[in-house]
């Protein structure tokens, strides 16, 4: 079964917001390759190429294959970037697990650890729209913007 519109445009979106937490490979403490496996989808990790494609691929297939993993796997990609982009001296701010809860939200879970607020009180920024937003229903316009898009994805030559 074919994943739906909405979690390819979530995972997409995710991403995109995942792709500066940590290096696709280089070292042994924190990548996303350990991330995976320490996450239980090691196997679905694959960088032939590309990391941001390859970031978008692990999470179609997780949620493809082993949708219950996807919390566990966010989590383990959070604390890796934690103390790798610490050690670099660009922390993981506020904001982006802001947006991280945001689209987790989106696939329907939660991860309890990323929510918790003694853990967002401990970033640097403060609370964004992402936190305090509530999801209104979309609109006929948005949708169909939405709708254009997909339609124009579905158009695009695999890579």
């Amino acid at each position: 079964m074919p994943l739906s519109s909405t979690d390819y445009l979530a995972a997409e979106e995710l991403a995109d917001v995942l792709y500066d937490f940590l290096p696709a490979s280089g070292n042994s403490t924190t990548a996303f390759p350990i991330a995976a496996t320490r996450a239980g989808v090691g196997d679905l990790w694959q960088l032939d190429g590309s990391k941001r494609p390859a970031i978008a691929l692990l999470l179609q297939r997780v949620l493809l294959q082993r949708r219950d993993r996807l919390p566990s796997l966010v989590l383990c990609v959070v604390r890796q970037s934690v103390t790798w982009r610490g050690k670099k001296g660009n922390p993981l701010t506020r904001d982006e697990v802001d947006k991280v809860n945001a689209i987790v939200l989106k696939l329907g879970f939660r991860v309890k650890a990323l929510l918790d607020s003694e853990f967002l009180k401990s970033l640097p920024g403060a609370p964004t729209a992402h936190a305090q937003k509530k999801h209104e229903p979309i609109g006929p316009d948005a949708l169909r913007k939405l709708q254009i898009r997909l339609l124009t994805l579905a158009g695009l030559s695999p890579q």
